[in-house]
């Protein structure tokens, strides 16, 4: 797990591994792109409203030093949350995903992948037209691909009119 201090320092780290990827292997140890398939790009940040750990679902202080997001899919979690946190970046979507999953004769199509709540003020269902998220727990969920949001079934899961592309 790597955690930033800032942007620049998260991009520096990746900028220092790739080009490491890019020497010559080792004999025993042969890494490509796919052994960091997944994994989540942290940094640490701070939030404006109350913010929910994707893994303990407790809430995150506003304190910099507790809060981390992932750049690419927002996932949020404390720093002693995030070496739990599942490797599931939409990254990993893109890349388990055939070639013709995604593109057919209508153009790009790509299955939902949902993470729950944290969602903006402004959320609305698209199902219902509801108001959806909370700022009070983690509920509810949004597409890290088309960006819909989905309000919850009463047992917590994602409604099924929405379990799938």
């Amino acid at each position: 797990m790597l955690c930033a201090e800032s942007r620049k320092d998260m991009e520096d780290w990746i900028s220092s591994l790739k080009s490491v990827q890019t020497r010559e292997p080792y004999e025993v140890a042969q890494f490509t792109v796919e052994h960091f398939s997944g994994m989540h790009n942290w940094y640490a940040c701070s939030h404006a409203r109350p913010t929910f750990c994707n893994v303990c679902r407790e809430s995150l202080s506003g304190v910099t030093s507790h809060g981390l997001s992932c750049e690419v899919c927002k996932f949020k979690a404390h720093k002693r949350c995030a070496v739990r946190a599942i490797n599931n970046c939409k990254w990993t979507t893109l890349a388990s995903i055939g070639k013709d999953i995604i593109e057919d004769e209508d153009g790009v199509a790509m299955p939902h992948q949902w993470l729950e709540g944290n969602l903006p003020v402004s959320a609305k269902c698209a199902v219902c037209d509801k108001t959806c998220g909370s700022v009070l727990r983690l509920q509810d969920w949004k597409c890290l691909w088309c960006k819909t949001m989905v309000r919850a079934r009463s047992d917590g899961r994602l409604s099924a009119t929405f379990s799938s592309a």
